[in-house]
């Protein structure tokens, strides 16, 4: 008989654990404060829409004082 070797399921090394503290594979699926902080949890796509939007904004409220003042 044949011995097969059996491989650790999951595959996230236990160094990347080790070394980084977490098995998330990107670092935007991460959320900042996950459970110690009170409050809202925003991702940063969140809050980069957000600042976009924002920006957009008082661009547009810029450009309507120019023209309509």
């Amino acid at each position: 008989m044949q011995r097969i070797k059996s491989r650790k399921s999951g595959g996230v090394s236990q160094q990347r654990i080790a070394l980084t503290g977490s098995d998330h594979g990107s670092i935007m699926k991460t959320y900042f404060g996950e459970d110690d902080a009170p409050g809202i949890k925003v991702s940063p796509t969140t809050v980069l829409v957000g600042s976009l939007v924002f920006i957009f904004s008082v661009i547009v409220l810029h450009f309507w004082g120019r023209f309509f003042s």
